[in-house]
């Protein structure tokens, strides 16, 4: 469309929107619902190791099981930039 917006028509979409939502918003950004949100941006600056891949994970389990228990979270997996650059000498 030309204004960037379209109209979700199926279920699968909206509930990927909505989670996309979920993991995006702050907590207290949303108007009337201030425990919403995980605030991903929140763990931008953090430096990434095991515990806050942890906080991450228990954080989107968490909210996901409040605000959209319709969605099963089977498996919370995080790319490292280590595990994706490769190293030549």
């Amino acid at each position: 469309t030309a204004d960037g917006f379209t109209m979700i028509r199926d279920f699968q979409t909206l509930v990927r929107q909505n989670f996309k939502m979920l993991i995006l918003t702050a907590p207290g950004e949303r108007v009337m619902e201030p425990e919403f949100g995980v605030g991903i941006r929140n763990f931008l600056f953090e430096n990434f190791n095991n515990s806050v891949f942890v906080d991450i994970k228990s954080e989107i389990i968490r909210q996901t099981s409040i605000f959209l228990p319709i969605i099963n979270i089977l498996e919370v997996n995080f790319d490292t930039i280590t595990d994706l650059l490769e190293f030549t000498i």
